[in-house]
């Protein structure tokens, strides 16, 4: 009744990923005259970074609720006492 999803192990992290993707812009960036390629490489290199950042903070943050550190944060805390 229900399709079976395909499941499988990436090869690299999606860190990984980004920063080979940006280290090859950069490389391409550096032969590119000005124009509209040039623009749109460094406009990829910039999202690249911030999906680095977000993905960053994202794998932060799981951590953080993992080891029960948020159980102890003040915020927290006092949220659940008002409940």
């Amino acid at each position: 009744m229900f399709r079976q999803r395909f499941r499988f192990k990436h090869a690299t992290t999606l860190q990984e990923h980004l920063a080979e993707d940006t280290k090859r812009l950069r490389e391409k960036v550096k032969l590119l005259a000005p124009g509209p390629a040039l623009n749109a490489a460094l406009e990829k290199i910039r999202q690249n970074e911030i999906a680095s950042h977000l993905s960053n903070s994202v794998v932060s943050r799981r951590a953080w609720r993992r080891n029960g550190s948020h159980k102890r944060h003040p915020r927290v805390v006092n949220l659940v006492q008002l409940v």
